[in-house]
């Protein structure tokens, strides 16, 4: 009989379909995780460029119009990812209604290697009452955006976010090739440099390069004792540290979860973030934040994240997950 009950036990580990199983319980330390199937398929998640901090772009009195740069920078792995999406651009006055008789009205336009790609009004006409605009990305140059605030006797403070809104497909882009730090795909090119600084001189302005943001489309669901792999393809700027932090958030009361998170040098000899080589927080909490300090060594592959269930036995956990940085100073 004991032999038995043992034989079918095995059968019941040797059958499960999931490509990695945790071995680690609630408020256990960090594990390994054991590879039962293919190479794994990572879920990217799309990036959202935003401002670190409310701009103040409301002019003096007497003075006709302020306008402020910024500028969203991509990479060769963005082109790959994001060609054909669409990206919406959006504008927020969080701490003032809109009044054509103040001047609270915002004109943005959008556009990359002189070409417009889009705007919320006309630049020659009066100020746009719209406050979000979209376009078809098509091309692999950085995105440059202007806001231009109305005549105006007081202040306006705006917020600006610029978005790609496509869906969590399943990739091996980050894992498909290493790559040295030289000529990585993750990392902002020398004529993009080139690029901004002749914008910056021809133009007279400067360009205030936007956060990047990954944010899942919806909510993830992963049964507890089981892991979901996200890959966040960053482009990394040329300074030689940066840090990354990765949030997870329970949508109920029941889940709980352990974070695993792999820049590039950490991930690369694997071919896999693996529970036990990563920077984590496994205690089954509800959420987790994990920050990790990404140097030259890590801008050859995109950051990879884990999201592991730790909840209730034998139940899903439901969360979001979302990440910060690095910021192009």
């Amino acid at each position: 009989m004991k032999s038995f009950l043992a034989f079918v036990l095995l059968v019941i580990v040797v059958s499960s379909t999931d490509a990695y199983v945790v071995r680690s319980h609630n408020n256990a330390a960090p594990s390994a995780t054991r590879h039962v199937g293919g190479p794994p398929q990572y879920i990217h998640i799309p990036v959202m460029y935003a401002v670190d901090k409310t701009q103040s772009g409301g002019c003096g009195e007497g003075d006709d119009t302020k306008t402020l740069h910024f500028v969203a920078h991509m990479c060769e792995a963005n082109e790959h990812l994001y060609k054909g999406q669409t990206v919406t651009v959006s504008l927020n006055t969080p701490y003032a209604a809109w009044d054509a008789d103040i001047g609270d009205i915002l004109y943005s336009e959008a556009h990359s290697n002189g070409k417009l790609l889009g705007s919320n009004g006309d630049a020659n006409d009066e100020y746009s009452w719209n406050q979000d605009y979209s376009f078809t990305y098509d091309t692999a140059n950085d995105i440059f955006i202007s806001v231009r605030t109305g005549s105006c006797s007081g202040a306006l403070s705006y917020g600006i976010t610029l978005q790609f809104n496509g869906t969590n497909p399943k990739t091996h882009l980050a894992s498909a090739k290493t790559h040295e730090r030289k000529d990585s795909p993750f990392v902002i090119s020398k004529q993009s440099v080139l690029f901004q600084s002749l914008m910056e001189s021809l133009h007279g302005v400067k360009y205030a390069a936007l956060d990047q943001v990954f944010k899942l489309q919806g909510t993830g669901s992963v049964e507890t004792k089981h892991c979901k792999d996200y890959s966040l393809a960053y482009c990394f700027g040329l300074d030689p540290s940066y840090n990354v932090s990765v949030a997870v958030v329970a949508t109920d009361e029941k889940s709980g979860f352990g974070t695993f998170v792999c820049p590039y040098s950490i991930w690369k000899p694997y071919g896999r973030c693996l529970n036990s080589k990563a920077i984590s927080e496994n205690s089954g909490a509800p959420f987790n934040l994990v920050t990790v300090d990404i140097d030259e060594q890590d801008k050859g592959g995109a950051v990879y994240a884990r999201v592991c269930g730790n909840g209730r036995y034998d139940a899903m956990n439901n969360f979001m997950i979302s990440s910060q940085g690095p910021r192009h100073e």
